[in-house]
């Protein structure tokens, strides 16, 4: 077989097929070539000073000796771009899974401080309500960010859009809950102001007749000290001072519910007292014998005729009685009513603690939110343009070494090598062109192809070493 028949042969074998008889491929190549160039048969034997070795013709030795100069050259900048692409690379940790997943451990670890300072909020009467909804918000957020962390997978990007939701939720929730809070300090403001000037009006109105009224019994009491009768004089006054209160007592303001029944009462005693005074009044001034004319009376009124004085003494005991029973009634009635509704003014003390924990609250959940929209904003560090920059300017940098390599000479006993160089070269070409157009940030082992065609690329070009060493030493 000739060394033209040869190179026709190559040519037609694919470069795989090639590995592993390349180098009895060359050899054969270089013994043929060696074999054409030899001299005749019947040309006389050498002698023994070129034995050993046949010496090429000097073309061909310059043709190798280029060959291996721009080999040279080709191998160093070929190295050079590995070692930079190697370096790059090794930069590029936030890029990794591993960065993902322990960036998603960390954001589901902090976001647990929000939910445990909601857990914390005043759960007073006011609050609570407006607690709850925090805490439910905190609460299905962190869940959110807990999945995010134990069901994430490159290119899976549904597990944020959960949390994503779960976001536009809290926030909702926070809306409700600052609308919630206004609605609570209007009401209790107007309820305030409704209370205390209907409060104060009752309260100021009974006072004053409940002051008036004990102040009738005490002077009852001190003339009962004094006498065992009662005359028409101070039967009159009492009356009219009673009648005064029956009227003060029926201009009351509208008491309370609870309330009701006891001044109901009280107004009913009032009525019985004004009318036992009446009585005492009326039996008096008939005790006094007066005419109808209005002269003097004949004779002197027996005194055994005086008006039954325990008649007013029960009246009066009796509304004693109902007097200190709705003094205890409306106290009650106010403390029941307390109870049983929050006091506007301690609702808005309430209210205000509340809103100085919930500020405090809002200013950490917006501040986790702040990271984890800069971590999302530059995929946690890894700057998705600037690796496709670059993996743009590394695949431009390997196609044109491969261009140069398929530049180096072919012809003749250098088209093994030639071959093993440039599909060597195409291997990374192509490993590299595949990086750079299916690349994502977080991809599994993404340069495990790159790495894989080196191995293979490597392979090759030992081979291609070994050859030109052959070579060399042949000629």
């Amino acid at each position: 077989m000739t060394g033209t028949s040869i190179a026709r042969f190559f040519r037609r074998l694919p470069a795989l097929a090639l590995l592993p008889v390349l180098p009895l491929v060359a050899a054969a190549a270089i013994a043929c070539t060696a074999a054409e160039v030899a001299p005749p048969e019947s040309a006389p034997a050498a002698t023994p000073a070129m034995s050993g070795q046949t010496a090429a013709p000097a073309s061909s030795q310059a043709e190798i000796a280029d060959f291996v100069s721009r080999q040279e050259a080709v191998s160093a900048q070929w190295d050079e771009i590995r070692h930079d692409f190697d370096q790059w690379s090794a930069g590029l940790d936030a890029c990794r899974p591993g960065a993902m997943r322990q960036a998603l451990n960390g954001f589901a670890v902090s976001f647990n401080d929000v939910t445990e300072q909601a857990r914390g909020l005043s759960r007073s009467e006011t609050a609570s309500e407006l607690a709850d909804l925090l805490i439910v918000a905190a609460e299905e957020e962190e869940a959110a960010f807990r999945r995010l962390r134990d069901h994430w997978q490159p290119s899976n990007v549904s597990l944020f859009e959960e949390v994503e939701v779960q976001r536009s939720a809290a926030a909702r929730a926070r809306q409700a809950t600052e609308d919630r809070a206004i609605e609570l300090q209007k009401s209790f403001e107007d309820g305030l102001a409704a209370t205390d000037a209907a409060d104060d009006e009752f309260a100021e109105s009974f006072a004053s007749v409940a002051e008036d009224w004990a102040q009738l019994h005490e002077d009852y009491a001190g003339l009962r000290e004094d006498t065992d009768a009662l005359d028409g004089d101070s039967a009159s006054q009492f009356a009219e001072a009673m009648a005064a209160i029956v009227d003060a007592l029926d201009a009351l303001p509208d008491p309370s519910e609870d309330a009701e029944d006891a001044i109901e009462a009280l107004r009913t005693a009032a009525q019985e007292e004004l009318a036992a005074f009446q009585a005492a009044a009326e039996a008096a001034s008939s005790e006094t014998g007066l005419a109808s004319d209005g002269e003097a009376p004949a004779a002197t009124p027996d005194p055994a005729a005086k008006f039954d004085i325990d008649i007013v003494d029960a009246a009066v005991n009796e509304a004693k009685e109902a007097l200190e029973s709705a003094i205890d009634t409306i106290g009650e009635a106010d403390e029941a009513e307390d109870d049983g509704e929050i006091d506007p003014e301690q609702g808005l003390a309430e209210l205000q603690d509340f809103r100085t924990e919930y500020n405090r609250l809002v200013r950490a959940w917006d501040a986790f939110h702040d990271g984890y929209n800069e971590w999302r904003g530059d995929e946690g560090g890894c700057d998705r343009v600037a690796v496709m920059q670059t993996l743009d300017e590394y695949s431009l940098s390997v196609s044109q070494l491969a261009r140069e390599v398929r530049a180096l000479p072919s012809t003749g006993s250098l088209l093994p090598v030639y071959t093993l160089l440039t599909d060597a070269a195409a291997r990374e070409e192509n490993a590299i062109r595949s990086l750079r157009n299916t690349w994502q940030p977080f991809t599994l082992d993404a340069f495990r192809a790159v790495h894989q065609e080196r191995i293979n690329s490597d392979g090759l070009r030992r081979q291609a070493d070994i050859a030109v060493q052959e070579l060399q030493n042949r000629f």
